[in-house]
Parts: structure tokens; C-alpha cells; sequence
């Protein structure tokens, strides 16, 4: 990405901010900017990024270290990648023979990112040749217990299937009979981490973890099967690492074995980091079934499939019959369909409501997206939405450029601001992931209130110019703050010019400004503030969408201090600004959602914007044009 510098300023000009004009003129002077529009493909990397799939990985995960909790790692984000097909790296030369795994990477803007493990050439966890993980080391996830000041990481791998001596595992059967989870421990976000156990997490080899048992490097953990008695296997893949306040969730995937025929997403609380509460253990979801209903009269065990009522199957003719759908376009049959998976879960709490979010359908698979199960409580119950907006960030009727986003990680980026990373399929409509592989994707998350679901979460993907964290960039969106006004516009629809929400479903839809034809928009700050940046995010439908924007006028509270130019007048403007034809398709009459006009300049400060759009993409159907939201980048109190 290349940075944009802003030149000089031209000369005033008189320039009309009405219909009809007449004595309605203002002077004002050009605002050099850059417009998103290059034909070197130049990004100013200042403020905007692109998913461009650079970066190779897949089910990986991003967490966010700042400097005060870590003031020789902190001010990066980190992510933690399931690389070299998950399977562990042998190093047999020299006198330290010791397999690695876990490729580390870092980036100040969730975009540009550099290799930065402590392990071998950029891996972060060690295992010592004799430990029980030997293969398939895959999506790892990272957290950062304030309580003690190091790291621990989370991910599943295979256990040795032809050990020396005995182990309390399965070594028959296929190669998810094996599969566990694995924890491990660091000082430091880049490792080592290494494999967590009785003596270096309580001192002592031989001291036994809050359930009795003395942890070894020879055997898992976490073993359901061993622990409990159980008579089947209970393979453990995709664990996910949650905090409640003080209090420590484990969240991982019953893989499919040869005792299961579907992946299922279960819960459970952690006594500390190496003793499981069997007793808090619960499925919280199970593939085509909108939830699962505990049996509290039971004397099955908490981790046996049956000892759970599984409620409304998504493909049953008859439960889908009673379901509506305000877009009227939902295929039920389709929609409902995920196949014998449901994996990749990370929980988000907002508000008191707990996110629990997931993929379906199979890595690869069009369909593996991010969807969410909304519950009261970390460990349930959680309820599926029947229909969108279940799905949070996927794929779509227009979305042809970013499919496969599923099996992701939510990041805070410390700013206010929320953020979904994704993996989707690096050649879009194919896949043949194994040879092709995934690619790294970010977008924004944002709430939203629904009318059957209450505040759920909505989202990209984008492959379009997005801006950057605001920790990086140091600017928010202030546009929240500014009072709007705006001509011509559908009545109730002006409170969606500055919601923070960008369309990207046909669900939502009806959540975007309205004006019926040409419009002003004007946003009104009650102070002078400092921006550098505006986005007009377009419409979702093709047929409502703006070809660009006639003007941006900008009221200035002062004279910048960069204006050297004679004649200053205390308006600037910008002129003809260009919608980007990559972010639609003409010929399929669709919209590529995310897409926007946009604007970087040297800092002003401004009491009122005003915003005027005139002309449509087409000028089939009627004459409404949309807005799905603006951005205003500045320096927020």
C-alpha cells in the first residue's frame, strides 16, 4: 500500500448549493484529496485498507496487546495461524531436537502483517519430541490471564498414535479418535509457548490439578472419555478461551468420529487452566437444530449426547412452514441446511446478551460463514435465528468475491471499535481449497436492533477500501455526533445516514436514507471538529445506488494552518468524487456491499458538512436514491 500526500490548495471558486441557484452561491476553495480511485492501484494506507488476500492462513486467530498490559509486546495486534497444514515442524539437528509449530505474526493495523515468533524461523510453540501432540496442530487461540501475567494458548491436535508405554487415549481408528485439545504457556504473546503441565504451571511434577489428576506432557489434559468413564470417544477440535469477568470458559467442537457423525459446539468452565468443570459441561448447538435443551432428570453423563432434547430441525418441512421471513427470497430448504457441522465458535458478550458464533456447512463450502446463536448466559441456552439475520458475515445472492468466511475471531480493537477476521476461499468460486488454500479477511462488526431477535450483530466481508483501526489511525468516526438534515428524503429514514451500520444483506435492506431523487445531506456538529477523512457508504441495491457525488462542502471553524494559498475563504470543497466501478457488477445488476465514495485530505476543522447526490448507477425502476451510511474520520473527545 502506498501513501497518499496531500498537495497545495487551489485557488476559491463560487460554486452553487441549490437547485435553481440564484443568489444561493458560496465561495470556496478546492480540497485536494485522494478519492480511492487510482489507476496504479495507490491506497493512501494512512487511513484505509483492503482485504486483498495477501496473507495466506487459515483458522487462525487476532488478539489485540496494548502497551499497558505489556509494555515490551504491547501496541501490536497478534495473530496466531494454523500453518503448514497444522502438522508440527521435526527439528533434529544439533543437540536440540524439538518439533514447532503455530506461526506467529504481528501488525500495528490488522493489515500489514510481519513474522514475529520466538520458535524456529517465526512459529511460536515448542513441544519437546516425546510429548503426546505430534500432528494436525490447527486453530489456535491465544488469551492473556491478568491474574498470573502470561499467555496461554489453545488449539487441537493429534496425540501420538504409537507412543512408548501406555497413555490414557485411544490409539485405534481414524485419526480423529485422537484428537485433543492441547494448552500451552508463554511470558510472552511470541512464545515459547510450551505444553502446559503439573510442573510448570503449579511447580511440581507431581502435584495432581483441581480434579486429582497429576498433568503429564505424555498424555492430554483434558480427555472426556478417560476423565469421566465414558464408553464412546469425544475428539476435540476449534477450542476457544473465554473470560466472564474472573471466571474462565472453555468452548471446543465434539469432532466427528467413529463414536459421532456430526461436529457439535459445547461449553464448559475452567476451575483454573488445567482443571476442567465436567460438571458446568454443555452442547450448545448442534447442526440443523435452532437449540438444545438440557434434560436436567438424567443420569447420563453432561458430555453424552443424549442426556440433550434437540428442539426445531431447520430442514423439517413442517417447522419451516410456520417460519416468515420479511425478504420473502429465503430459500428454507437451503437455508436451513448445514449439514453435520457446526464448529469454529467464539463467544462475544454485549450488553448482558451472549454471541455465540459459529460456521457451518465445512470449510471450503460456499456456505461456511459466520452465524450466531443468541443466548442469557456463556453456557446457554442459546437459540439460533430460524432465518436471517442468523447469519452474521457470509455469502450472499451478490457476494460472489468472498466466500468461505467462516471459522473466524472477533477482535476489540481497543478504541470502541469491533472487528471479525475470516478466512475465506483464496479463488472465491471454487473449493478446491487444498490446492488454492484460504486467504486473511478483516471487517468491522457492528449492532443492530432486529424486530424478532432484539440487538444481534451484522457485518461484511468486504473487498473494498475500509478504513483502519482507530487506535492506529488515531481518528473515530464522528459523524454519530453531528445532527443531519437532508432534502427530498423518505420520511424516517435520515436516522440511518450516520447509524454506523452498513447494509450487507438484503434483510436489512430497508435500514439505509432514502431521498427521492437528487438530495443534500448536511451534518451539523455542536463544536468545532477536526476531521481527515469521509466515507458515503452506497446502497445495497443496485437500482437505489449513487454513481458517485456531485459535491462535499466543507464549513471551516478555522483557517488550516497548512493553506498558503491568497484569497482564503473559509469553505472547502470537493467535486465529482467517484464511486469505484470494481465495487459493482453492471452486467448482473448487483452491488459489491461495503463499497463507498470516499475522501482523504490534510486536517480541518468543520462545523457543517454538506453532502449532495445526484445521479444513480441506473436509471431503470424509480427515482430513489440510498445512502447506507457515512463515516466522518476525526478526532473524537
Amino acid at each position: 500500500m502506498k501513501k497518499f500526500l496531500v498537495g497545495i490548495m487551489a485557488a476559491a471558486l463560487s460554486v452553487c448549493v441549490v437547485a435553481g441557484c440564484g443568489a444561493n452561491t458560496v465561495d470556496v476553495f478546492r480540497l485536494d484529496h485522494y478519492n480511492g480511485v487510482a489507476e496504479d492501484g495507490a491506497t493512501d494506507s494512512k487511513y484505509f485498507y483492503r482485504n486483498d488476500f495477501s496473507l495466506i492462513t487459515g483458522d487462525s486467530q487476532v488478539i489485540w496487546v496494548s502497551e499497558e498490559q505489556d509494555d515490551e509486546y504491547g501496541g501490536y495486534y497478534y495473530q496466531y495461524a494454523s500453518m503448514c497444514d497444522g502438522v508440527l515442524l521435526e527439528n533434529f539437528g544439533g543437540d536440540d531436537p524439538h518439533r514447532s509449530a503455530i506461526t506467529c505474526f504481528r501488525s500495528k493495523d490488522l493489515n500489514d502483517w510481519e513474522k514475529c515468533g520466538a520458535v524456529d524461523n517465526g512459529f511460536s510453540v515448542r513441544f519437546e519430541t516425546h510429548e503426546w501432540p505430534v500432528s494436525a496442530c490447527w486453530a489456535p487461540e491465544t488469551i492473556y490471564n491478568p491474574k498470573d501475567g502470561k499467555y496461554y494458548m489453545f488449539f487441537s491436535a493429534e496425540a501420538n498414535p504409537k507412543p512408548t508405554g501406555k497413555v490414557e487415549y485411544d490409539t485405534e481408528g481414524q485419526l480423529f479418535n485422537r484428537f485433543f485439545m492441547v494448552t500451552c504457556v508463554s511470558d510472552t504473546p511470541v512464545g515459547p509457548f510450551k505444553l502446559l503441565t503439573s510442573a510448570n504451571y503449579y511447580g511440581d511434577p507431581e502435584t495432581s490439578n483441581l480434579n486429582g489428576k497429576v498433568i503429564t506432557s505424555k498424555n492430554p489434559a483434558i480427555n472426556p472419555k478417560f476423565d469421566l468413564g465414558l464408553d464412546s470417544l469425544f475428539a476435540i477440535i476449534d477450542t476457544h478461551p473465554f473470560y466472564d469477568g474472573d471466571d474462565l470458559y472453555i468452548y471446543f467442537v465434539r469432532h466427528i468420529s467413529d463414536d459421532s457423525g456430526f461436529n457439535s459446539v459445547w461449553g464448559m468452565k475452567m476451575k483454573d487452566m488445567l482443571s476442567p468443570d465436567y460438571s458446568t459441561a454443555r452442547c450448545l448447538i448442534v447442526p440443523n437444530y435452532r437449540s438444545v435443551e438440557y434434560i436436567e432428570d438424567s443420569t447420563l453423563s453432561n458430555m453424552d449426547i443424549n442426556r440433550y432434547k434437540l428442539i426445531d430441525e431447520f430442514v423439517d418441512p413442517e417447522e419451516y412452514a410456520k417460519l416468515t421471513d420479511k425478504t420473502n427470497k429465503v430459500s428454507k430448504a437451503d437455508y436451513g441446511e448445514e449439514y453435520h457441522i457446526n464448529e469454529g465458535p467464539f463467544m462475544w458478550k454485549d450488553n448482558g446478551r451472549y454471541y455465540l458464533t459459529y460456521s457451518p456447512q465445512g470449510v471450503g463450502r460456499f456456505g461456511y460463514q459466520v452465524r450466531q446463536a443468541l443466548g442469557t448466559s456463556p453456557l446457554g441456552k442459546f437459540e439460533k435465528p430460524t432465518l436471517d439475520p442468523a447469519t452474521l458475515m457470509g455469502s450472499s445472492d451478490t457476494n460472489t468475491s468472498m466466500l468461505g468466511s467462516g471459522h473466524h475471531c472477533f477482535i476489540d480493537g481497543g478504541a470502541g471499535d469491533l472487528y471479525c477476521v475470516s478466512w475465506p476461499n483464496l479463488v472465491p468460486m471454487t473449493n478446491n481449497i487444498d490446492k488454492d488454500g484460504r486467504a486473511y479477511a478483516v471487517d468491522r462488526v457492528h449492532f443492530i436492533e432486529d424486530e424478532t431477535y432484539g440487538r444481534v450483530m451484522t457485518g461484511g466481508p468486504t473487498d473494498s477500501l475500509q478504513y483502519k483501526p482507530y487506535n492506529y489511525t488515531g481518528k473515530v468516526n464522528v459523524a454519530p455526533k453531528a445532527e443531519v438534515t437532508a432534502t427530498n428524503s423518505v420520511k424516517g429514514t435520515e436516522k440511518y445516514i450516520n447509524d454506523e451500520v452498513v447494509v450487507f444483506r438484503e434483510y436489512y435492506a430497508d435500514k439505509e436514507f432514502a431521498s427521492d431523487g437528487k438530495t443534500t445531506v448536511t451534518l451539523t456538529f455542536d463544536r468545532p471538529t477536526e476531521i481527515s477523512a469521509i466515507m458515503i457508504y452506497n446502497s445495497y441495491d443496485y437500482y437505489s445506488a449513487f454513481d458517485g457525488v456531485d459535491s462535499i462542502l466543507f464549513y471551516l471553524s478555522e483557517k488550516p494552518t497548512w493553506y498558503t494559498a491568497d484569497n482564503y475563504v473559509p469553505v472547502a470543497g470537493i467535486f465529482d468524487l467517484p464511486f469505484n466501478r470494481d465495487y459493482f457488477n453492471e452486467q448482473g445488476k448487483y452491488m459489491n456491499q461495503g463499497g463507498s465514495s470516499l475522501a482523504s485530505f490534510n486536517d480541518i476543522k468543520v462545523d457543517k458538512i454538506e453532502i449532495t447526490i445526484s445521479k444513480k448507477i441506473t436509471a431503470d425502476r424509480d427515482n430513489i436514491i440510498k445512502i447506507s451510511d457515512i463515516v466522518v474520520l476525526g478526532k473524537g473527545e
